[in-house]
Parts: structure tokens; sequence; C-alpha cells
């Protein structure tokens, strides 16, 4: 985005005058003749000629690249920069910096000439007028300099005289000469992809005179606040917080609500910026009022507006749940789809980014987005887009077909299947890894989908993502492929025939908590109903990360290690039993009993009574470890499956010895309930009669005793 040059200082009758007084035939409008005044010219010829060049400039005269080289320009105007009057000066600046605007040959021409070391000197020496000149100036040159360029003009010392340009002289003479907006677009483009010059510049002192400027000053000048903000803010958090503290985003949300010409886009950048990775901050700009500009915008912004208000809707949905609900009433889906429709490839990739982040865990906003007209347009996207495109198409789907059968149900027969698993076998990394979450999510508690799934030829490059891919698209992987295994012998077969057991437990040794609960699901999926699968695992060393797992791990990795243990304990080996006992699992499962996810405390209670199944000694640890009372509990309030798992093991408790049976009755439960014909429902109609049995029971072993 290109600096407003300040308001011109000459006056144009004197220009006339000038013009008038040129010999006939001097073909005095001419490039030619005007580099000729330039070369040699008197002082005022040279001024004149300079505020020519400037002024046609300025209206949109394009002299052609060659021809300004050719007619030997440069080197008088990079000459009237360090020997002319101040207003000679200031008109050869400008002149360089529109010069250089037009063209990266230009800018390059100007460089070579010696512009910079004059407009440098100017900025530090000069007066008022040429500072903010020149000031301009570099910022022009700027624009698409290289980095060396803009690391040349940092080591020529202008950082002191920006910064105090920006700081002395906020709002000279009038809003169409703002000496603070001109430093402020220069600091701007200095800190531009530099960690180095972005510290430095920060250190200088630069933020609370640049969110004045972006408070007070005038509207032209106030994007290039916000260009300075966010380039020197550069990403890092303690200086976003900084940023946040010195009030700076009540004004950047004001700002997008001004009638105005001037481009919003920096303002926009500046909040996505400041709300990346920051749920508080995200928060606070939502709470600014940011969504009814960001909705305004995306109706009737420029293309980049459009474009860059996306993104920041992105990056807030993904912060914050606040702002999905509110969203809707903001009115920003029907635009969204149509940028998704209609924009460029970098919108489209913003807008599906943010229709995924809004429709996460959010089934209205996925419903709403479908109903929209949303659905075509992403799986176009996910065929030819960009890669970035792609993966983001890939994510939103995932996210609309989460938990919603319905949602799958389109998306299949939209056509989303072949692009997706093309996605996953020839994508980037990221696009694979979202469309793997696609996948998982499209395949779950659904046999047709999986089948059709399966069909496309997912599984090779699933399993070949879950052996190579990166920590996270090995997570999404074994999910997939849990997801597909769990309905199908077949499929299951061919997976673990694939050779992913060694896979499975690395993951399970070294993944992140994600990882490793993926691997538990998909070995969950693997060892049910297969007695040489449940010996591989366990001859592939399984059992101690599994352990290790269900200690550590959350509550959904808990619960596939308890889903596996179950599968694991059917073919009620004893061998296998004592092998998974002493692993080290009894305590954790006990636990698990106690405090975890119903579903979780369910396949507890199957593991604890199938290892106790024909082993006193086991039985005993198992009653000693305090599972007694969970598994009441659980027999009383539990579903009606885990009812009858948890007498079952009870049951099988009691069997061992009467201490065994007197400590389950004390744990509360009735002792008619431990006769083989009572089903589980009716405990509670046999309190009494337990009570009065243990009673009875109590005061014959006192008779007994010596």
């Amino acid at each position: 985005m290109s600096p407003h040059p300040p308001s011109e200082s000459y006056d144009p009758r004197s220009d006339d005058a000038t013009a008038a007084a040129m010999p006939e035939g001097s073909n005095a409008g001419s490039l030619q003749h005007l580099a000729m005044l330039l070369k040699e010219g008197s002082e005022e010829e040279k001024r004149f000629a300079a505020a020519s060049l400037e002024r046609r400039a300025l209206n949109g005269e394009d002299f052609g690249d060659e021809d300004i080289i050719n007619a030997g320009a440069l080197q008088p105007l990079v000459l009237l920069l360090k020997e002319g009057t101040d207003d000679a000066k200031s008109h050869a600046a400008l002149v360089l910096g529109r010069f250089a605007a037009n063209s990266e040959q230009l800018n390059v021409a100007v460089v070579d000439a010696g512009a910079l070391p004059q407009l440098a000197l100017m900025l530090k020496e000069g007066t008022i007028g040429t500072k903010v000149s020149a000031a301009w100036a570099l910022g022009m040159l700027m624009e698409s300099a290289t980095d060396a360029d803009r690391t040349q003009i940092f080591n020529l010392g202008v950082l002191q005289p920006l910064v105090q340009l920006l700081k002395e002289n906020m709002l000279l003479d009038d809003a169409a000469e703002c000496p603070a907006g001109c430093a402020a677009s220069a600091l701007a483009l200095l800190a531009y992809n530099s960690k180095q010059r972005a510290t430095e510049i920060w250190n200088s002192g630069v933020l609370q005179p640049l969110v004045t400027l972006l408070k007070e000053g005038p509207v032209r000048f106030k994007e290039k606040a916000a260009f300075a903000l966010w380039n020197v803010a550069d990403g890092i958090d303690r200086r976003c917080v900084q940023i946040v503290r010195a009030g700076a985003l009540q004004p950047l949300v004001a700002f997008l609500l001004e009638t105005t010409n001037e481009s919003k886009a920096h303002a926009i950048i500046a909040l996505g910026k400041l709300a990346s990775n920051s749920e508080q901050r995200s928060a606070q700009i939502f709470n600014a009022g940011v969504l009814q500009p960001l909705a305004m915008i995306l109706k009737e912004g420029s293309e980049e507006e459009k474009m860059r208000s996306a993104f920041v809707l992105s990056v807030l949905a993904s912060n914050t749940h606040l702002i999905a609900a509110k969203a809707l009433d903001a009115g920003v889906l029907q635009p969204l789809v149509t940028l998704l429709e209609k924009g460029a490839d970098e919108a489209k990739k913003n807008a599906a980014q943010a229709l995924g982040n809004l429709a996460c865990d959010n089934e209205e906003w996925g419903a709403r987005t479908f109903a929209a007209g949303a659905l075509n347009p992403l799986v176009t996207l996910l065929q030819e887009g960009s890669v970035g495109a792609q993966e983001k198409a890939a994510f939103a789907l995932g996210n609309i077909a989460s938990n919603n059968d319905q949602h799958c149900e389109q998306i299949v027969r939209a056509g989303a299947l072949q692009p997706l698993v093309a996605l996953l076998k020839e994508g980037s990394e990221n696009a694979k890894k979202a469309a793997t979450a696609a996948i998982a999510n499209l395949a779950s508690k659904s046999e047709q989908r999986s089948t059709l799934l399966v069909n496309s030829g997912v599984i090779p490059p699933l399993i070949t993502l879950m052996k190579e891919g990166s920590d996270a698209a090995k997570m999404r992987a074994v999910n997939a492929l849990g997801s597909l295994a769990a309905y199908s012998e077949e499929r299951r077969a061919r997976i673990f025939n694939a050779g992913t057991l060694q896979s499975l437990v690395a993951l399970l040794k070294e993944g992140s908590e994600g990882t490793k609960s993926g691997a538990a699901f998909l070995l969950a999926s693997l060892s049910s109903e297969s007695e040489e699968r449940s010996a591989g695992i366990i001859g592939a060393g399984a059992l101690q990360p599994l352990a290790t797992l269900l200690i550590e791990g959350g509550d959904d990795a808990r619960t596939c290690v308890a889903f596996t243990l179950r599968n694991l304990l059917e073919a009620n080996s004893e061998q296998r039993s004592a092998q998974i006992f002493n692993a080290g699992f009894l305590q954790p499962l006990v636990k698990l009993l106690k405090e975890g996810p119903d579903v979780a405390k369910q396949d507890a209670a199957f593991a604890l009574w199938s290892l106790t199944v024909n082993s006193k000694e086991r039985s005993v640890q198992v009653v000693n470890s305090g599972a007694l009372r969970p598994l009441v509990a659980l027999l009383n309030h539990g579903s009606e499956e885990a009812k009858a798992i948890a007498l079952r093991a009870l049951r099988n408790l009691a069997s061992v010895n009467a201490n065994l049976r007197t400590r389950i009755v004390k744990a509360g439960l009735p002792v008619a309930m431990l006769k083989d014909e009572l089903p589980a429902a009716d405990a509670a109609a046999a309190a009494d009669a337990a009570a009065a049995e243990l009673l009875a029971e109590e005061e014959a072993s006192k008779v007994r005793a010596p």
C-alpha cells in the first residue's frame, strides 16, 4: 500500500511564469527537455523541472521506464536532493518516490543512482517539509525494494529521525500534510519481514505515538498507523498484549466504520494479527464490536478488504465460541458463501476457513452453511483450488460433517469422496491432515460410507500417513483407520495385515496424547473378534504403553485403552489375564471405574471381572484395591449393560470366599443380589433383605468365635 504524498509546497503560478519565460520551440513540457533543465538549467529551472515531473506523475502520466532512464533524469534529480533549494529537494524527492513506485526497474535505477543516502540526509538535517518528503519517498522506495535495500536504508540511520517525526509533528499544518503518517508508513515498511528491524523499531518507543495517530490522526493516515502496528508487533505475543493495553482496539474497530475511500485492509490485518493465538484478545476484539463492521465490509468492501475480513473471522472463530451465534445474527454467512463462490483463490481459502471454524462443534452453523449454498463451492474448491484452498475446503467439510449423519450424506452425494482421497494421496502435508480428519468424520458410525471410502482406495494412503506423516497427520490417520475398522472384519484384517502393529506401538510410546489416544482407538478396533490379532497386539509389546496411557492419558485416551483391554480379555484366557494383570493395569482400572466417563466405567468393570475369573489371588487384589464401592455404584446407577457387568463382577468376587462376600455386602450390595437368579434391576428391592441377612451373618460369626 503506497503512502500518500504530503501536500504540494510549490506555487503553480511560479511554474507557469517560468514556463512562459522558456525560449520558443524549447518543447518545455517534454521529458527530454525537463531532463535537460535538471542537468543544465538555472536553480529555478531545475526546481520547475522537478515540480513539473512530480505534478505530471501525480496526474498519472506514464513516461515509460526506459524513456525516464534514457533521458538521464535520475542522476540530476538525485543531485538536486543534495544541492537544490529546500523546495527543489522536496519536489525531487517526491518525483523519485513516484518513479520508484511505478516499477521494479525504476526502483532499482533510483537506488543505483544514489538516492538513498541523500534521502536519509534530508530526513536527518532538512526542514520539516523536506523531512516529510524524504520520509514519503523512502516509503515509496521500500514498497518494492528488496530486503537488502530496506536493510541499507535502515543502516543509514533513519530510525531516530523517523521516530522523531512520528512523535513531534503529529498534525502539522493540515490533514493533507501529516509527518506522523509518512513516518508511520516508512517505519512499517522498514519493519516488514525483519524480526531484527521490527525489534529495534519497537524498542525506539513507537507504540504510543502510533496509537495516538490511530485515534486522532487524519483518516487517511490512520491506515498507516495500523500498518505500522501490525508490522512492528511481528506476531510477538508480548507486543500484542501491549498494543491492546495501549488502547488500540477501539480505534481500529472504529476505523472500519469510517466513511472513507481509504483502504481498511491494514486495520483488518492488525485485528487479525492481534487475535491470533489468543482467546483473551479474540474475546476483547469481539467485545469491541468488530462483527458489524466486518459483516459490512464482507458485503460492500473491496476484494482485498473482503478477503482480509474473512481471515479475521476465521481467527476469531478459532479462538472463541462467543462469535458463532452472533455472527449469524450479524449476517456474515451469505457474504462468506458469495466470497467462496466468486472470490479470488485467497479469498475463497479464507472464506472456507472461516466457515469451517464457525461450524466447529456447532451443528446449526453447519446446517445453515449448506442451506446457504456452500456445499458445491466447497467441493469445487476441493477439486480445483490452490493447495492452500484445497486444505481449507477439506477442513470446512470435515468440521461440518462432525457428528452429523445428515451432513455426511450430503457431502458424499455432492461428490467429495474422490477429491478427498486424491488430496490424501497427493496433497500437501496440511491438506492431507485436513482430508484425513474429514474422512474420519465421514466414516464414523456408517458402514455404507466406510465401504465407499475403502472402495475409493483410502486405506493405503492412510497407512502411509500413519507411518510417515507428522505427529498431527499420524493422529488423524489412526483416527480415520479406527473409524473404518470399527464396522468390518474384512477392513480390520486388511489394516492389520498391512504391517501396522509396530507403528501403532511406537505411537503409543512416543506420540502426542491425541496420537496415543488414536492409536489406542485403532488397537481397540483391531483387537475386536480376533484372537490372532489380539495375540499379535500383545506380542508387539503394546501392554506396557497402554498401561502408561491408562495412568497418564485424558478421558478419551483412557476410554480407548479400556475398550482395547475388554477386547483383549474377551477370549477368557488365563495366560492373557495374567499378562495384563502383571502389566500394571489394576490401579488405573479401579480409578477409571471411580472417575471415568460412563462408557469407560463399563469397560473397566468388564476388564476387572475378566481378570478375576478363575483367580482367587487376583480377586483378592481387586477387592483390596478399592473396586467394590465403585462396582456397587455402577450397579445402582449405570446403564442396563453396565449394571449386568458390575453384578457379574461382584458375584464372581463373592464366590471366592465368605470374607470377600461379607466385604461386598458391606460395600452396599444386597445379599439377595448375590443369587444368580436375581437380575440387576432388582437391586433396590433387595436392600432390606440384605441388611437383615448381613446382621444375621455377623451374629452367627460371633457365636462361632472361641
